[in-house]
């Protein structure tokens, strides 16, 4: 009954939004990818907002995107919320009104409807389509398409082959959309090997970045002030100075199809400058800097975690390290949805840990048996100057709470799939009241992981305790 009632709802919402788009035409583009979706959103949308009447859906989803089209925002999903966007659908119709560009994030979780491309693909169809990687972040679900022949495959080949059925349903953005114009990371191997299979009888202009495209980035640097780029474009050199961001150099690969968006729309490279400078808000927890307690500086990336995310933020970290001369702590939670990857993605990590962090902290049972525990087997221990595994991050928070090495830079990352992250660092900051600017902090998600948290207590206490 309840997946009856699913679908109910997200046809109905669809109509909606299909209706919404066929009244007010707007140019779109679409964005899909591993990872990057949400910050290349917000980029493109610094570059556009001051010289177009743009828009963006926050959600990415089969029900995020429809009601981000018919700008209905929902916090919690009782039988209640869902009445009140069902009563509310028919009257947002004119939600787009005078907007002339909609951008749009387009994830999929899955490759069977409704979590996949070629469902969302029946809501939206862009104009212009950015592609920006194809990486292990939802393999788990992936792995129904597996033979039982594939199944007995060594990790590495099975691997190869989630990953580029990954590439084939997320490159459906561009060969199943019938978009116009076509931004993707040429630097990506197994987007190249899709879009070779794509005909060139297509009518799609194509665009590259990367190291292996025409836009790729000359020179970064950054400080516990700023981030610098300098990237090479078509239209030549810019470069961009973000104050108050940390940022690893793979943000490059952020900024530079938002540029080349803004380039295709005829802005001037100081119209481009200027506006992705002054405009750029990222994500809540995504490279977001807090001052912490014991005087330290929190680098907060505890949205979500994938192993080339983690491993873009050890470099960043051991940058800053060796430019300021202080301790670092990096706060390791799960890396969730892998699969079969689980132990390979995990372990992969471990050499970049070695001789840039000082105080880790795993939180979760992966990175306790993956990292924490291959640690120890094989006597790397004392590469760190403090190693520990807690169960959850309200633990490890109060162990933080009172043992945060003075004057260090603190990297936190982790999935948000029973991890939190953000939870294990209201312990530790300075000020309190920035909790607000944490992910996750509206009140359908503050119950859950209240409740969540509850079960993890009760869990870990003795029979005779509870």
């Amino acid at each position: 009954m309840k997946r009856i009632f699913f679908h109910l709802i997200i046809y109905y919402l669809r109509f909606f939004a299909q209706a919404t788009l066929l009244v007010h035409k707007p140019t779109i583009i679409g964005i899909a990818g591993s990872v990057g979706k949400s910050s290349t959103k917000q980029a493109v949308y610094a570059i556009l907002k001051d010289y177009f009447s743009t828009k963006f859906t926050p959600g990415n989803s089969e029900t995020g995107v429809p009601l981000g089209i018919l700008g209905i925002e929902i916090t919690g999903y009782s039988a209640r919320d869902w009445l009140r966007v069902v009563l509310l659908a028919p009257l947002k119709i004119f939600n787009l009104l005078k907007t002339s560009i909609l951008i749009v994030e387009m994830g999929i979780d899955e490759p069977d409807p409704p979590r996949n491309m070629d469902y969302l693909l029946t809501i939206i169809k862009p104009d212009i389509a950015i592609y920006l990687n194809a990486l292990p972040t939802h393999t788990l679900q992936f792995e129904k398409i597996l033979t039982e022949k594939e199944k007995q495959l060594p990790q590495g080949e099975k691997l190869d082959i989630l990953l580029r059925a990954i590439a084939h349903e997320d490159g459906k953005i561009i060969t199943h959309s019938g978009c116009k114009r076509a931004i993707y990371n040429a630097g990506d191997q197994y987007i190249t090997n899709e879009l070779k299979k794509f005909s060139s009888d297509h009518r799609v202009e194509f665009f590259t970045f990367g190291d292996k495209g025409d836009n790729s980035l000359l020179k970064h640097r950054l400080s516990l002030k700023e981030s610098f780029f300098s990237l090479k474009t078509a239209r030549g050199q810019i470069d961009l100075k973000f104050l108050g961001f940390l940022l690893p150099e793979e943000y490059a690969e952020i900024f530079l199809p938002a540029l080349m968006v803004g380039q295709l729309l005829s802005l001037t490279n100081k119209q481009l400058k200027a506006s992705l400078e002054k405009n750029l808000r990222l994500p809540k927890s995504r490279s977001s800097v807090f001052l912490g307690i014991n005087n330290s500086v929190i680098i907060d990336s505890s949205y979500n975690a994938s192993k080339v995310a983690v491993v873009a933020f050890l470099k960043l970290l051991g940058q800053l390290k060796k430019q300021e001369k202080k301790d670092t702590v990096f706060v390791f939670g799960d890396m969730r949805e892998l699969g079969e990857a689980t132990e390979s993605e995990h372990k992969a990590v471990i050499k970049y840990l070695l001789n840039t962090v000082d105080y880790l902290y795993c939180v979760g049972p992966k990175t306790g048996q993956y990292v924490f525990e291959e640690i120890k087997k094989n006597g790397w221990e004392n590469k760190f100057k403090k190693l520990k595994h807690f169960a959850s991050a309200t633990e490890a928070g109060t162990h933080l709470k009172e043992n945060l090495p003075p004057d260090s830079i603190v990297l936190v990352k982790g999935s948000q799939n029973e991890i939190f992250l953000e939870e294990l660092i209201k312990f530790i900051l300075k000020n309190p009241h920035d909790a607000v600017h944490l992910c996750r902090q509206n009140n359908f998600w503050l119950k859950k992981k209240m409740l969540f948290f509850e079960r993890k207590i009760v869990s870990v206490l003795l029979p005779d305790q509870i």
